[in-house]
């Protein structure tokens, strides 16, 4: 009977000795810890709790964290700027005469965009970084413009263009 109970606290000791030292009180252990939601999170655990979290299937040790995102790099913003000229071709004393205006863009980056005109409200889709409108002696036109690459579009430009034969 004696060497049954010696038996006994031997293997009791052998047991208990690796649960005492997994939850020595004060200490801390990092445990990969399985989430209801599915998701892996570290935690910082102490005492009886560490084992609690092996004997549920947590790792001991720090999850494999993924890399912070990297941010996406900074969009430079797409600048249009546009001019006019007035090319006259006809008699300047015909009261019929009209006269071409040109209206010409430049962009503040590489690539292909969409040049969307609009002359007195009329909008023009696809024509370029230049175009040409015929307008009358005296007449006021307000010409707008904005480009876009696909990911950026550039502010609404506008201006008042008046017609004055030469």
């Amino acid at each position: 009977m004696r060497r049954i109970a010696i038996v006994g606290m031997i293997l009791v000791s052998l047991v208990a000795v690796p649960l005492v030292a997994a939850a020595a009180p004060g200490e801390k252990s990092e445990v990969c810890h399985l989430q209801d939601d599915g998701e892996m999170k570290t935690l910082t655990v102490g005492g009886k709790a560490l084992q609690a979290h092996l004997n549920h299937g947590d790792a001991e040790g720090a999850c494999d964290e993924a890399p912070p995102a990297e941010e996406p790099p900074a969009v430079e913003p797409l600048v249009a700027t546009f001019s006019h000229a007035i090319e006259c071709g006809a008699d300047p004393d015909d009261p019929f005469a009209s006269c071409d205006v040109v209206v010409s863009a430049s962009v503040s980056a590489e690539g292909s965009f969409t040049f969307v005109w609009s002359v007195d409200g009329v909008v023009f889709t696809h024509l370029g970084a230049e175009f040409a409108f015929p307008a009358f002696d005296g007449m006021t036109h307000l010409v707008t413009l904005q480009v876009s690459d696909g990911d950026r579009v550039s502010d609404l430009y506008q201006d008042t263009i008046t017609v004055s034969l030469p």
